[in-house]
């Protein structure tokens, strides 16, 4: 995000810009600057994703005990009894313990980010001229420092994760590859189908998020106008058409609003939907 365009709506910042050149510039400018908690956190996520890749393994030797072994395993029971409750326990503490590091590394660097960013954009907005600051909408200016800065702390925070989830699917891949090669190919066969509608859904989101961006910008215009015309609205009774036009602007980002979520709510059902598929050809 550039800080100045953002603050002052330069007529660049409407210059299409591609999300990785975005990122590479977020990158460079901003989130650079706290690289050893970014990388500690990567740290904490490989050991969450080991503990959880780890967990299956350790059930499975718990119950080969139990059950008087099985084909990887032949454990004595004895053993199992004592140092079953560890292992679990262990993973599971490594487990709790990494995912809460790293969740405290990654929101502390994007709220960081977060800070710089807006000291940036403020710092452009007081150097604006008058004649510029009358052009711009107010709503239009708070909402790029609320809303807009919301938006990019969620986007961090779930990249953030995102990144954790492949590095525990990796993990998870692994064992499923040691449990059974063949079991793995067909789920390989299957779930490369999800992407191409997981893919239209996110890029529908990304769309319209700019659009409900631009909507809270308008809302907000709307309600500091009348709020601070609340002289004029009183003077000439127009509540009546302030009442009209607040309605509509709320209908219409109520609309948005909704399409967004009945496009996220498809995630989930569609993936689940394709893992059933997938059971079924095993």
């Amino acid at each position: 995000m550039d800080a100045r365009n953002s603050a002052t709506g330069d007529d660049t910042a409407t210059v299409p810009k591609s999300s990785f050149a975005l990122a590479r510039r977020l990158w460079g400018d901003y989130l650079s600057r706290y690289w050893p908690r970014l990388a500690l956190s990567l740290i904490a996520m490989a050991a969450y994703a080991a503990s959880a890749s780890l967990i299956p393994l350790g059930v499975e030797w718990i119950n080969a005990g139990l059950a008087g072994g099985s084909e990887r395993f032949s454990p004595d029971l004895r053993d199992v009894m004592i140092f079953g409750p560890l292992v679990i326990v262990a993973l599971g503490a490594v487990n709790a313990v990494s995912q809460y590091v790293q969740t405290r590394l990654t929101v502390g660097a994007a709220l960081s980010t977060l800070r710089d960013l807006q000291n940036d954009m403020f710092s452009s907005l007081m150097a604006m001229d008058f004649a510029q600051l009358r052009t711009e909408v107010s709503g239009q200016i708070i909402s790029r420092f609320t809303n807009d800065t919301l938006v990019l702390r969620e986007t961090l925070t779930r990249a953030a994760n995102a990144v954790r989830d492949i590095a525990t699917l990796a993990g998870l891949c692994a064992m499923m590859i040691y449990y059974d090669w063949a079991l793995f190919l067909v789920i390989l066969g299957v779930y490369p189908l999800i992407g191409v509608p997981v893919m239209r859904i996110g890029k529908f989101l990304r769309k319209t998020s700019s659009s409900a961006q631009q909507q809270a910008g308008d809302v907000t215009a709307l309600i500091g106008e009348t709020v601070g015309g609340a002289r004029m609205v009183k003077t000439y009774q127009i509540e009546p058409l302030e009442r009209a036009r607040a309605a509509s602007a709320f209908d219409d980002r109520l609309a948005l609003l909704k399409k967004m979520a009945y496009a996220r709510g498809l995630n989930e059902p569609f993936i689940f939907f394709a893992g059933s598929l997938a059971m079924a050809l095993v």
